[in-house]
C-alpha cells in the first residue's frame, strides 16, 4: 500500500498524542503572569512647547440627554468612557462619534467641535461617565 509523503507523518503525531493521553502525560503548562498590561489608546501629539506640564486627571459625569456647548479645549487629552455613552460632534470629517463603556477617544488642544452647535451629547436614558487625562501646562 502506497501513502502520499506526509500522511504517515501526520498519522504517527496523531497516535502519538492519544497515546500520551491515555497514559497520564500532561503537556508542560505556561505559568499564569502576576500581571499584563493592555495600550488601549496611543497618539502622537506632536511638538510640545517648552514649560512645565502636569497631567490632571478629572471624572465627567453627564446625565441623560444632556448637551455639552461648544469649548475649546486647553490642553491635549485622551479620554476613556467609564460608563454610558458620548456623542462627540467634531468639526473636521469625522462628524459625529458614538463612545460607548470601554472606549477611548483623544481630544487635541483648541476647538475640536463644530463653533454653531453642540459638541457633544449623552444620547441615551442612562448616565455617562467620562475619564479625562490632559497634559496641562503648570507655569
Amino acid at each position: 500500500m502506497m501513502t502520499r509523503p506526509g500522511r504517515s507523518s501526520a498519522l504517527c503525531a496523531v497516535m502519538a498524542c492519544a497515546l500520551a493521553s491515555a497514559s497520564g502525560f500532561a503537556w508542560p503548562q505556561e505559568k499564569p503572569k502576576p500581571f499584563s498590561s493592555v495600550v488601549i489608546n496611543e497618539t502622537v501629539i506632536g511638538a510640545v512647547p517648552p514649560g512645565r506640564y502636569a497631567f490632571r486627571v478629572t471624572v465627567t459625569s453627564v446625565a441623560p440627554h444632556a448637551r455639552i456647548p461648544f469649548h475649546v479645549h486647553c490642553c491635549p487629552g485622551v479620554r476613556y468612557m467609564l460608563e454610558g455613552a458620548l456623542t462627540i460632534h467634531w468639526e473636521d470629517q469625522r462628524g459625529a462619534q458614538t463612545f460607548s463603556a470601554g472606549s477611548t477617544y483623544y481630544e487635541g488642544a483648541g476647538a475640536n467641535h463644530p463653533t454653531d452647535g453642540m459638541a457633544a451629547a449623552n444620547p441615551f436614558d442612562a448616565p455617562s461617565r467620562v475619564l479625562i487625562i490632559e497634559l496641562v501646562r503648570v507655569d
